[in-house]
């Protein structure tokens, strides 16, 4: 078996980095008719538990490991939430930037197909260019999907080693000597977000993901997202029950009705 030099090796290297990393980063949302707003009515998230998951130099938050819950008491995993009433019927996903202090990363965007690399992909914010500071904390875009593209539709958040999708991390790519992870909250947060639809704020369910990567021994880095759902009239989406939910309520359901004919028999 032939041994590679370390110029080989290097070269090798640098070539997978040049392939994962997005370089340069796809067009700006703008062109999609997607801009970046300020918290502007939402400037409240500041005091709630979204700000305990900020990123900032002076916020020690750290994600778990999978399967592991923060210390705020929340599970995370790679499982990502449940997207079903936008696969169905199409709507809106927020994103919600929890700033952006040592961020790791360069950019941070969406893309119409599965793959970021595609032509149909835009930048929501350049990491790397903090002017004007576009991730800063409870900055958001609001990015309307259609049915037709919501099955492939994802984001991605690219860093120096690689890019990664957050819906369907299959499609993201990496540096194989980086060890990189793309987490969820598997427990909603509710957040009291301003609903211009309804004219006022309701509590809307708003999931965390976690992009972190390690390079050999240095310490991992991190960024942090807030996603929220909407349907297209702009209201909050409930996430919709699975099959087994409806069993068990219809299950219940049943055994309410016995207990009830039961007692009226004995009456």
């Amino acid at each position: 078996m032939r041994t590679l030099s370390a110029a080989v090796v290097l070269a090798m290297s640098v070539t997978f980095c040049a392939q994962a990393q997005l370089a340069p980063l796809p067009a700006s949302s703008v062109e999609d008719g997607i801009c970046v707003q300020a918290p502007g009515a939402n400037s409240g998230w500041a005091n709630t538990p979204l700000a305990n998951y900020r990123v900032a130099a002076d916020n020690p938050f750290n994600t778990p490991m999978p399967g592991g819950t923060d210390a705020h008491g929340i599970l995370w995993s790679s499982a990502s939430p449940g997207r079903n009433g936008i696969l169905e019927n199409g709507g809106t996903y927020r994103t919600v930037f929890l700033g952006s202090a040592g961020a790791l990363g360069s950019g941070v965007g969406y893309c119409y197909g599965a793959s970021p690399f595609d032509p149909d992909a835009f930048t929501l914010a350049d990491l790397s260019n903090p002017t004007p500071n576009l991730a800063g904390f409870g900055n958001h875009a609001d990015v309307s999907v259609s049915v037709g593209d919501a099955q492939s539709f994802d984001f991605w958040f690219s860093t120096n080693y690689g890019t990664y999708t957050l819906f369907a991390p299959e499609n993201g790519q990496a540096d194989p000597t980086v060890q990189g992870s793309v987490l969820w909250t598997q427990t909603p947060l509710l957040i009291p977000t301003f609903i211009p639809a309804l004219g006022q704020q309701a509590l809307v369910e708003t999931w965390i993901v976690s992009i972190s990567e390690q390079n050999g021994t240095a310490p991992a880095s991190e960024y942090r997202i807030a996603f929220q759902q909407f349907a297209m009239q702009g209201s909050p989406l409930v996430p919709i029950p699975e099959p087994t939910t409806y069993a068990w309520c219809a299950a219940a359901l049943c055994g309410v009705i016995v207990l009830f004919r039961r007692r009226r028999l004995q009456s």
